[in-house]
Order: structure tokens, then sequence, then C-alpha cells
């Protein structure tokens, strides 16, 4: 830019963060001015999300009538996936673009999209801090190792000595020669891995990362090792990262004897639950209420509730980052807990009902039929088992009333349950 730099009132310079270089020290050498500003584009949340979607949806399908009904699709598909994708504005790009090329036509789900830009966003990055002879695959593999050790020996973080150790099982294992400095030079360049406060220690850069490393094992072991490794998991779907294992097995695979088993553990954790119905649950306090009404929100409620929701989307958003002090702890004996057993079911119901329509194409119509019957009557297992039962037993209608107004506050803050006016 030299000798040149006068012509223009402002020059812009952009920067990777992926790539580290020290480019303020860049900017003075090359124009030799103090006089600039420096901008870091942060993670994008519900507000500023949807302003990208609608304008890329806008230009992109400028001629198509049906171009806002995508826009609130992909809008609705980020925030499911927004615990678990990068919400960098280079990643929602990469979803916007592939969802509309292949969701809109009909070729993918949003599970088999997320899958999909969730991985390829792992590969760039590696694929950029690669050296010879170490491909993308073999790097994988390691990873894989690594993450499965940790989830197996529930130890993290993990030290020096026993990455070595997953290295030098996989050379043993596969003929193979990898280097330990180059790979791990390569995982923290890529921020698949970094250096905790104990420089002998390592964590994965978040525990998405983990989870995902780890499902891939766990499903590659399944068959070999009578699917023991996918039955931890289930058991355990309470804690720690277990759920979002579950999840991204389900994306990597088209086994549907994989969800099966889901399924009926699922089935097994409420076995023991009666259901919730209208028609035979005695709430004398329903029988014998006034018909109420919900008055429409005012202007100020309106802006206090998208401010609300802006605040939840970002903690949702940003739980992944949260520096968990040990995923880790927990023990068998935890799993009597009536809490811990409501928080299995309710996880995996949500595996279920997120992954069913990548697997629904495999289906037989008893498949189908049993997955939607149970998707439909699970929920109401664990809302009897959780809520009802408590309070239908040991509360007066007041009680009642104060905590249901309680709970639906939180999704509708005008909404009174005791108004019959």
């Amino acid at each position: 830019m030299e000798g040149i730099e006068k012509e223009f009132d402002y020059v812009i310079y952009t920067s990777d963060n992926s790539v580290q270089l020290a480019i303020e020290d860049r900017i003075k050498a090359s124009i030799g001015k103090d006089l600039y500003t420096q901008y870091e584009l942060l993670r994008f949340y519900s507000d500023k999300r949807q302003e990208l979607v609608e304008k890329v949806v806008n230009i992109k399908m400028k001629n198509f009538p049906k171009a806002d009904d995508m826009g609130e699709l992909i809008i609705s598909s980020l925030k499911k996936q927004r615990r678990y994708l990068s919400l960098t504005p280079s990643t929602i790009l990469q979803y916007i673009n592939y969802y509309l090329q292949n969701r809109a036509t009909g070729v993918q789900t949003d599970g088999n999209i997320f899958g999909k830009v969730f991985e390829a966003s792992i590969t760039t990055a590696v694929q950029k801090n690669l050296v010879s002879p170490l491909s993308v695959e073999k790097i994988y593999m390691i990873l894989d190792k690594i993450a499965y050790y940790i989830h197996e020996q529930k130890k993290y973080p993990v030290s020096h000595e026993e990455i070595l150790n997953a290295i030098k099982q996989y050379n043993d294992e596969y003929g193979d020669s990898v280097d330990f400095q180059d790979v791990l030079n390569i995982c923290i360049n890529a921020k698949i891995l970094r250096h905790c406060s104990d420089a002998n220690q390592y964590k994965f850069f978040n525990n998405n990362y983990l989870a995902y490393f780890a499902a891939r094992e766990i499903r590659r072991l399944c068959i070999d090792k009578n699917y023991e490794p996918l039955k931890e998991v289930l058991n355990y779907a309470c804690f720690g990262i277990n759920a979002s294992i579950l999840m991204f097995i389900t994306y990597l695979t088209d086994d549907l004897s994989l969800l099966k088993q889901i399924l009926a553990k699922a089935i097994e954790s409420v076995k023991d639950w009666d259901e919730f119905r209208f028609e035979t649950s005695e709430i004398s306090y329903l029988k014998s209420a006034s018909d109420f009404s919900i008055s429409a929100p005012s202007k100020k409620e309106i802006e206090e509730d998208k401010e609300r929701e802006l605040t939840k989307d970002r903690v949702e958003s940003d739980s992944n980052l949260v520096d968990t002090k040990n995923i880790y702890d927990y023990s068998e004996d935890d799993l009597a807990k009536l809490t811990n057993k409501l928080s299995r079911s309710l996880s995996l119901l949500i595996v279920i009902a997120r992954c069913f329509p990548n697997f629904e194409h495999l289906m037989k119509k008893a498949d189908k039929e049993c997955f939607v019957r149970e998707i439909y009557q699970i929920p109401n297992l664990i809302f009897y088992a959780s809520y009802l039962s408590k309070y239908l037993s040991q509360y007066s209608s007041d009680r009642l009333i104060n905590s249901c107004n309680l709970s639906i506050s939180l999704y509708i803050p005008w909404f009174d349950f005791g108004n019959s006016t």
C-alpha cells in the first residue's frame, strides 16, 4: 500500500483469526501511521443472525416467491443448533449456503446439514495447518482415540503423556509412524486442542469437539464391542456430554439399529411412570374454574420479551464456551435420583425427536408408527412424573395456579393462569 494510501480516505485490512498475525505491527509498518481503528467480528446472536439470514436469502433468492419462508426456516434451524455451531459470520454464511443448496431442494434434512457444516468447519481448520505426510483423515482418527480415552477413563484434562500414548496406540494398531509433535502442533493451531493452565495438560477447544470425536470412536467400536460403549452413554445420558455424544452418533450414521437402541432406552427409562391424561386426572381447579382470557401484550411488554429472548439466546449460544470444572463429576449412584432419571429420559427423547427426520426414509411403516407414538407419549410420562403428580397430590389449587404461572411466564410473560376476566 505504500505510496498509494494517500489516494484513499480509508484503507481496510482484514485478517482471519485462524491466522496468527501481528496485524497492528503490520499496519504500522505498511502505512507508517497510528491513526487506525481495529474491529473484531464477534459471535452473532439471534437479532444479528436474523438480519444476516434475511439479507443473504434475499440476495440469493431474489426472484423466488417463498424467499421469506425459506429465511424463517433457516433462522429456526440455526436456533436449534446454536449450542453446537460456532456462530461466527463465516459459519453462519456457510450454513445458509449449504441449506439453500440442499434443504431447499429436499436433498438434505436439517440434521444432515448441521452435521456437514460442523464437520466442514473442523476439516477446514485442520487442512490449513497440515504438514506432510499427515492427512485430515489421520488427524481425525487420532483425535477419535484421544477423545474416547478421555471419555472412557473420565479423565479430563488429558496429560502430555496420555496424548503421546494415544498416538503410539494408533501407530501400533495401524502400522504408521505419525509424529507426536506434528499432531499436537496441527491440533493446537487449528484450535481443536488447547493448553490448560498447566502446560503439561490439554483440553479440546470446546466440549462439542470432545463429544464429536468421542462419538466417532464409539460408533466405530459398537459392533466390535457388542454396543457396550453406546449402552454406557445411554445410561449416563443425564450427565456431562453424553447427550451430545448421542446426538453426534445419530448424525454420523445411517444405522437404524442405533436409533432403535436409543428409543428402547428411553422407553425403559419411563416404563414405571404413569401417563398424564386429562380424561383420568382429577384436577379439581380446572373443573370449577371459570373461563379465563389472555390480554394482548403492550408494546413495552413485547420489547421486554424480545430482550429476554435475546438474553436467553446469548446464554444458550455461549453455553458450550463455558469451561466446566469437571464434566465427569458423576457416578452410578447418582442414577437412582429422580431428577437424574427425569433428565435422562428427557435427553433421550430430545435426541430421538431431533434425529427422527434423518432416519424416516429408512423406516418401515411399523417403525415409523412406533417412533411417532413414543415421541408423543413419553413427554406425558415425563410431565406427570416431574410435575403434576407432585402438585396434584400435595398442593392446593392456589399453589398449583402460582406454580403454573411461574413456569408459563418464562415463555409468555404477560400470561396469568388465574385471570378469569
